[in-house]
């Protein structure tokens, strides 16, 4: 019997004493009921399970039928920070190169702190995927290192408040575009709630200090 599986650009996390969702593709983070959470963890550890409870996970919205019985997608979220990657270390001299580096970080800012505020989640992450396939941005882009640093100086021309968000979409083309294994991840901390986004290379965060990023439990990664 086919099992179900989670959608795409959904994930969750334990944390707190709670199981709570993002589901990217409606704007919304919530905690499930313990006897939802129970199903979930039983279909994570490879249970199949019967049809009413498949149609108690589908009435959720976060799940889908799969094709067969396995569903390896509906593991909790896990990504783990090794390290940072700043830019104290690596300012350069202003260059032609870091000057185009600098139009085009600058370019990204302000497109997604206008549009993070407009367009639903999937869409500006949608944005962001297709400005990562960009040609000009492969062709001009070719240094994560001085990259980092000239959007660091663009930074400094965008508001500081509730930027993590579209800082991390700004972030993620650039670094997309050099290195297929970039990511956004999403996570939460509860007592009070608090969400947060950054963008990681690997095992490594881009332009964050590693002990706020450490507090949060990631709830979903987007490649």
């Amino acid at each position: 019997m086919p099992n179900v599986r989670l959608k795409t650009d959904v994930g969750y996390c334990d944390s707190g004493g709670q199981m709570i969702f993002l589901d990217a593709l409606h704007d919304r983070y919530f905690s499930v009921t313990p006897a939802i959470a129970k199903l979930v963890r039983s279909v994570s550890s490879g249970d199949v399970l019967n049809v009413a409870q498949q149609s108690l996970l589908l009435r959720t919205g976060l799940f889908e039928i799969g094709e067969t019985a396995q569903a390896s997608n509906c593991s909790p979220c896990d990504v783990g920070v090794v390290s940072v990657m700043s830019t104290a270390q690596h300012v350069k001299k202003p260059r032609l190169r870091n000057c185009v580096q600098w139009a085009l970080a600058t370019l990204s800012l302000a497109l997604f702190h206008n549009v993070a505020r407009r367009l639903p989640l999937r869409r500006s992450l949608a944005l962001a995927k297709a400005l990562s396939r960009s040609s000009l941005m492969r062709l001009l882009l070719k240094d994560p290192q001085s990259t980092l640093a000239a959007f660091d100086r663009a930074l400094l021309l965008f508001p500081r408040k509730d930027r993590c968000l579209p800082d991390a979409l700004a972030l993620y083309p650039l670094f997309k575009c050099q290195n297929p294994s970039t990511r956004i991840v999403f996570g939460v901390r509860t007592d009070p709630f608090q969400a947060h986004c950054w963008v990681q290379l690997g095992a490594i965060a881009i332009q964050q200090d590693i002990e706020v990023v450490r507090s949060f439990q990631p709830i979903l990664a987007i490649a």
